[in-house]
């Protein structure tokens, strides 16, 4: 499995530490996570940390660890919850680092219902940043420590704001039984079903997964064949490439019904109105509730059902209230997120 590694030039006059990047979710083939690596990728090289190289989390670190290094950084996205696989690994993470002699610092990461032998693990982190204020709660309540840095997709400057389009973009879902209800909206509404599914790295580039791009090319294929249903709009109507999933979005999108909390970032992002529902942690409620746009998330599936299906897409416009709350809240967490990534290089 190959690892990337990257060129650098020193910042003037600042010392530059250099740090391994553990968890590589962007390989899996994911629009949020290919933005969450983009920024982490800029915000720390414009803070004095340079990522020398990425690992995935289910690899062999020491293996693909270069010899020299100063710090390790362990993305956590949505992986710290209920005791998953990624948990697990995720909370063993700081003994690894310890053992090599080098600070680990957990960043943009969910916790969420996790056992006490978790907690130990992730207690060893030499400091801790949760997306939300439900996660540091959840940390607080087993004695852990942590700071709120929402999500780093929302410190992304995209090249033009959305929602002046006419259609409804409705997304997936990680939760087996909302993706099928959404699904099923968006061929009531006749509405655009887009999965944040990408195209994951080929085998010519940096992190390739063997197992992944040959699941995404096979499923690609069959799709063209498949009969109608969840199944084959998943994989036929996914758009591969970042830049053109987000292009069809500004140009397309008068709201967007998000399944995924990536979803929900991307259109705050965007300023494309939307309507929420929950996924399979807090997160979303988390991330509204910061930006102080609660009003934005939806019950359930059939409630939107009921919202979207006697209202037109423009009853749902952002109000002016909402927009400089937006504006204001992802201003702040740019503010926050240099401040966490200059207390790591610091």
């Amino acid at each position: 499995m190959a690892i990337s590694r990257h060129t650098f030039d020193k910042p003037p006059g600042q010392d530059v530490k250099k740090a391994i990047l553990i968890n590589t979710t962007f390989q899996i083939g994911h629009h949020g996570c290919t933005l969450v690596d983009r920024q982490l990728d800029r915000l720390a090289n414009e803070c004095g940390l340079h990522i020398i190289a990425k690992l995935p989390l289910d690899s062999d670190w020491s293996a693909l660890t270069p010899p020299q290094f100063d710090v390790v950084l362990v993305n956590g996205e949505g992986g710290l919850h209920h005791d998953s696989k990624a948990a697990k690994l995720i909370a063993r993470v700081p003994q690894w680092a310890k053992a090599m002699k080098r600070p680990a610092h957990l960043l943009n990461s969910v916790y969420e219902a996790n056992s006490a032998a978790i907690a130990a693990g992730v207690a060893q982190y030499n400091s801790i940043f949760v997306r939300d204020e439900f996660s540091r709660q959840a940390l607080a309540a087993q004695g852990i420590s942590s700071s709120v840095v929402a999500d780093l997709a929302l410190t992304w400057e995209p090249p033009a704001l959305g929602g002046a389009g006419r259609e409804i973009v409705v997304t997936d879902s990680t939760v087996r039984e909302t993706n099928e209800a959404l699904h099923a909206l968006s061929r009531a509404l006749h509405a655009r079903f887009l999965p944040l599914m990408a195209r994951p790295p080929r085998p010519t580039e940096p992190v390739h997964h063997p197992s992944r791009w040959r699941r995404y090319v096979g499923k690609r294929f069959a799709a063209r064949f498949a009969p109608p249903g969840l199944w084959r709009d998943r994989w036929r109507g996914l758009i591969p490439e970042f830049d053109d999933f987000v292009r069809y979005l500004t140009n397309h999108a008068g709201l967007i019904v998000a399944g995924r909390f990536h979803a929900v970032c991307l259109a705050l992002d965007l300023e494309i109105p939307f309507l929420a529902v929950s996924s399979n942690t807090r997160k979303v409620e988390g991330v509204l509730a910061a930006a102080g746009l609660q009003s934005r998330l939806v019950n359930n599936p059939a409630e939107l059902s009921t919202v979207l299906l006697h209202k037109p897409v423009h009853a749902k416009a952002f109000t002016g209230p909402e927009i400089e709350k937006i504006r204001a809240f992802r201003h702040q967490v740019m503010l926050n997120a240099r401040h966490m990534l200059e207390s790591i290089a610091g």
